[in-house]
């Protein structure tokens, strides 16, 4: 933060307008603060426990495992969809003439 700090002074010194001025240190403190932003854990857990569900904490979050494999299923049937629609995804085959093989 100091690094940024300094960076900032230096733009608040320069000679253009205002607008821009605050627009350059917002980027530089953005930036800065997304290097630093903590990620969120996801802790798989059973649906239905006896006890209820089970408080993580403010990072964490309980997931079941159904739920995940939905989530992963839906984007990896948005996907298809995207790359050709009906003409990607595969038709069942269909005998003809449903008696015993002799």
């Amino acid at each position: 933060m100091q690094k940024i700090k300094k960076k900032a002074t230096i733009i608040a010194d320069t000679d253009i307008n205002e607008k821009s001025k605050m627009k350059q240190i917002q980027k530089l403190y953005r930036k800065e603060k997304d290097k630093h932003q903590e990620s969120k854990s996801y802790v798989v857990t059973r649906a239905f426990q006896s006890s209820g569900p089970k408080k993580g904490g403010r990072l964490t979050k309980n997931v079941d495992a159904r739920m995940r494999k939905d989530l992963r299923n839906d984007k990896y049937r948005a996907k298809g969809k995207k790359k050709g629609g009906v003409s990607q995804q595969k038709k069942a085959k269909v005998q003809k003439g449903g008696g015993r093989p002799k």
